[in-house]
């Protein structure tokens, strides 16, 4: 009877006749240690280095070397690190220019607001509060983006202010006609663009007149979708609230949007010539609901002054 062979010895068997047929051994396997690399700026060898793994066939796994210490190696590095610094800048700068170029397509802001800013704004004394304070609102929506993206959870979705917003609070700026509270609305919705926030501008003759369109025929666009954008886009801003014809219909449409940003936590800016108490009595059906919510999520601006367009006519 045959004597039955361990394992091992059929494994060296197999490694014995494998060396027989291709006439090499084992260890010959290892390919022969990488060249030196000479640095090209002082000429001094640099050796790879053995890292201790293998391959699964044993081959060493070898390291590049060390970079050179030399101070002319050191300073090519230090170049190679700003070009590459700079190239990321300058791509980051197109990228935010082609950004804010969109939002601002997408804002809706008519012509004449979409160069307003706090640094060219037209200040008095009886509007300079209500500019600073504006402009408060804008930096504390600044820092909580800011203060967002140092929290490690934001980290892996990458910059979306959409995403991070965390201001819910919005502004009701109210004063005569002709005060200048649409262009400090212009002023707010270009910081909060620069910023890549979202926003979305309409006089509200405008937003109303975008949803009755849906009624037609030939719409480009459904009442749904018209409704979802307004209640969704992170920052809204209805100009001249109270403008409107008041009929049970704008009624509605009025309460269910500033309504579903009230519960949904999405701020909101609105201008009106009317205050508050006379925009309860001027809706007769949601006037009461409109208002206690937009005291609830909206900080009051006072707009007051003559008016500056028949100021600047004389």
């Amino acid at each position: 009877m045959s004597e039955v062979r361990s394992m091992t010895e059929i494994i060296q068997g197999m490694r014995q006749g494998a060396q027989c047929r291709t006439g090499k051994s084992e260890s010959m396997r290892t390919p022969p240690k990488p060249p030196a690399e000479k640095c090209e700026f002082c000429g001094q060898e640099r050796q790879c280095v053995d890292t201790g793994r293998r391959w699964p066939k044993g081959d060493i796994i070898w390291d590049p070397p060390e970079p050179c210490d030399c101070p002319g190696a050191v300073e090519h590095r230090l170049q190679l690190k700003e070009a590459e610094r700079q190239q990321r800048e300058e791509w980051e700068r197109g990228r935010h220019i082609s950004r804010v170029k969109s939002l601002l397509k997408e804002s809706k802001l008519p012509p004449r607001y979409q160069q307003a800013a706090f640094e060219n704004a037209r200040r008095t004394d009886a509007n300079k509060k209500a500019y600073a304070r504006a402009f408060d609102y804008c930096k504390t929506i600044e820092a909580s983006i800011a203060d967002a993206l140092d929290d490690s959870k934001y980290r892996y979705i990458g910059y979306d202010p959409e995403k991070i917003i965390t201001v819910n609070r919005g502004l009701f700026i109210t004063g005569p006609a002709s005060s200048g509270k649409t262009h400090l609305a212009g002023c707010i919705v270009n910081t909060l663009l620069e910023r890549e926030v979202r926003c979305l501008f309409g006089n509200v003759l405008d937003l109303l007149g975008r949803v009755k369109n849906t009624y037609n025929n030939d719409r480009a666009e459904t009442e749904d979708q018209v409704i979802d954008d307004l209640t969704a886009v992170p920052m809204l801003i209805i100009d001249d609230l109270g403008k409107e014809k008041v009929g049970s219909w704008t009624e509605q449409l009025l309460y269910h949007i500033i309504n579903h940003r009230y519960e949904h936590l999405r701020p909101l800016i609105v201008t009106s010539n009317f205050t508050l108490t006379e925009l309860e009595g001027r809706y007769t059906e949601t006037g009461p609901y409109i208002v206690s919510r937009l005291i609830e999520m909206c900080d009051g601006l006072k707009m007051t002054g003559d008016d500056w367009r028949k100021g600047r006519s004389r």
